[in-house]
């Protein structure tokens, strides 16, 4: 989905997403290197920059966001 552009902001632990597109963001969902949901949040995405508080273990992970019209994948690293 162009527009929306995902970030780990690590040094305030922080999972950074900006929304330059016209979808709205139905959820928000994290899933580390074996598949498994970490976290799920589902709150009002109705915004342009969306900060969310992030406490995981060091790795990579995929940060997958689900809109009314498609699903998009990042793969994120958290220090």
């Amino acid at each position: 989905i162009e527009g929306i552009h995902v970030f780990m902001n690590n040094p305030i632990g922080e999972l950074q997403i900006k929304n330059n597109s016209t979808e709205e963001i139905l959820n928000i969902t994290l899933i580390n290197s074996l598949g498994q949901t970490v976290k799920i949040w589902n709150s009002n995405f109705n915004i342009r920059t969306i900060s969310l508080p992030l406490s995981a273990a060091t790795g990579v992970y995929i940060v997958q966001i689900n809109t009314k019209k498609a699903t998009l994948a990042n793969k994120i690293l958290i220090k």
